[in-house]
């Protein structure tokens, strides 16, 4: 009972703190991206993002460490801080961070099927 009752809520807070650290990341880059700038600063965050997942695959012993799925993993996270992330993170020099969430919010929400 009390297991079934942790399943339902694992979700909702998956969800919960994905949108937390989310949102957080342009905060955080409005604060380093006057010292270091918006490339070096993606280049640190996908630096660490790739060694924590590293070391969360070591551990768990997943089947992270299949060569597609690295090499799937690494293009798709260079075209994130390439494309996406690169354009959001230099708007941060010109724009506060709650407008380049707005922005990245609504644009990501087009639908271009039509």
């Amino acid at each position: 009972m009390m297991k079934q009752f942790l399943e339902k809520l694992i979700d909702p807070f998956l969800v919960i703190l994905f949108s937390f650290i989310w949102s957080s990341a342009f905060i955080a880059g409005a604060f380093s991206i006057p010292d270091l700038g918006p490339y070096f600063t993606l280049l640190v965050r996908f630096t660490l993002s790739a060694v924590l997942l590293f070391l969360i695959a070591l551990i768990s012993k997943s089947y992270l460490f299949d060569s597609k799925t690295v090499k799937t993993g690494l293009i798709m996270g260079l075209f994130n801080n390439v494309i996406y992330l690169s354009c959001s993170f230099t708007a941060l020099r010109y724009i506060s961070p709650s407008w380049v969430t707005i922005i990245v919010i609504l644009t990501g929400d087009c639908n271009c099927n039509n």
